[in-house]
């Protein structure tokens, strides 16, 4: 094997273990939803801008 192939590999496994975290903590964060309490801004926007990141790494 390569360097060159090496290196894509690793790329590859990393792509990868990004993509089941992001599935991961979307499927948290659907659960963590319905549970937010709306009175708490901070942590409303913190999920919201959480999601947000996580929708574009799903989206890859």
């Amino acid at each position: 094997m390569s360097h060159v192939d090496y290196i894509n590999n690793q790329r590859n496994d990393i792509t990868f273990d990004v993509m089941d975290n992001a599935k991961i903590v979307n499927n948290i964060l659907s659960e963590w939803e319905s549970k937010l309490d709306i009175e708490n801004c901070s942590l409303l926007k913190y999920y919201t801008n959480f999601k947000k990141v996580n929708q574009i790494l799903l989206s890859q």
